[in-house]
């Protein structure tokens, strides 16, 4: 019983940990994207796209960690989510205003 639990109490302190470590790469990010505006003195979608796909990656990877059963219509809606944002990423990077020049 006592091993039990001690499994138990991993279970909820490891995934708290997994959390942090996702929420601190989120934070990394943006912080990335703040360095490079004052570098290049204004926002570029594509680095402002990246630390949104890193979030919901985040929140995908908690929500599949989290619960038992997942439903289908949310990996659905993920995996959408996570096409549209990479395909705007994809053409912010083809088109930005640096290749035109």
């Amino acid at each position: 019983m006592k091993a039990f639990l001690n499994m138990e109490q991993f279970g909820v302190g490891f995934g708290k940990a997994v959390t942090d470590i996702l929420t601190f790469l989120v934070i990394i990010e943006l912080f990335r994207s703040f360095v490079e505006y004052f570098k290049a003195k204004r926002f570029r979608l594509h680095s402002m796209i990246d630390p949104f796909i890193i979030f919901v990656v985040r929140e995908l990877i908690i929500i599949l960690y989290s619960q038992e059963k997942i439903i289908w219509q949310n990996l659905i809606g993920f995996a959408f989510l996570i096409l549209s944002l990479g395909i705007v990423r994809t053409l912010a990077v083809l088109f930005s205003p640096e290749n035109e020049e």
